[in-house]
């Protein structure tokens, strides 16, 4: 089993920047069309600010290479799409919505319990003024940056915080943290019964000057989904997120 089981651990300094969740679904174009008043009145008391933005859907970098400046230009007018950010009293919790997914995405993440239950209510909220008909993919997204100054580990290098199959080239005996300027990795593995995968993506990140390291894990499924079997796949994933994270250190 890839990822195996080993015992939970709760930081005293987590090293969790943002946990993103999303659900998209095939688009319902009257999420577009009209102001989502009564959504909105479903969850207000949890997220009581709003917000409307335009989201850019970009084409991929090889094709945007290949295409005249003009269609480019022309795709990414014709193809923004509008999403209605809910957002919670302290800001620190951002519910979106728009014609083709619902996310949510917080720093302030402390336990899955606490996170389901910020979710929980809007699934069933889009799923009662909505009824998508099914969810293309279903995602769960665990940053992780890990800064040596904020753990009092300044002067630990990083082949003694990061397992060998991790940081390889950080293992090098000719190598060591002042000459390595840059190390980007990215891996992605099939979870068990082929339930969904992990994309991992890690290396260094500088933050106000510091190297630090993000570990970066993306468990997600593309599968077709019932509308009544999200929370459980979410589950899942949140049993495999963790595990990820200590396989990584």
């Amino acid at each position: 089993m890839p990822f195996p089981k080993t015992e939970r651990v709760i930081y005293a300094k987590s090293p969790l920047g943002e946990v993103i969740c999303q659900l998209r679904f095939p688009p319902i174009l009257r999420i577009d069309s009209d102001v989502p008043s009564t959504f909105q009145d479903q969850i207000r008391q949890d997220y009581p600010y709003y917000e409307v933005r335009l989201q850019e859907n970009v084409l991929p970098a090889e094709l945007r290479e290949r295409l005249p400046k003009e269609v480019v230009e022309l795709f990414t007018s014709e193809t923004r799409s509008k999403v209605h950010d809910f957002i919670s009293e302290d800001r620190g919790w951002r519910l979106g919505l728009a014609k083709d997914f619902l996310s949510l995405a917080t720093p302030s993440y402390s336990r899955w319990a606490e996170f389901r239950e910020r979710l929980a209510k809007p699934i069933d909220t889009l799923v009662r003024e909505y009824a998508p008909a099914f969810y293309l993919r279903i995602g769960l997204r665990y940053r992780n940056i890990i800064c040596r100054s904020h753990i009092g580990m300044s002067d630990i290098p990083w082949s003694q915080l990061l397992q060998p199959h991790i940081a390889a080239p950080l293992n090098a005996a000719n190598l060591d943290d002042g000459s390595v300027t840059d190390v980007a990795h990215r891996i992605e593995v099939k979870l068990k019964d082929e339930q969904g995968q992990v994309r991992l993506i890690h290396g260094f990140l500088r933050i106000d000057g510091e190297v630090c390291y993000i570990i970066d894990n993306d468990l997600f499924t593309e599968q077709k989904t019932g509308v009544q079997d999200a929370l459980g796949k979410l589950d899942y994933f949140n049993g495999y997120a963790g595990r990820i994270f200590r396989w990584c250190i």
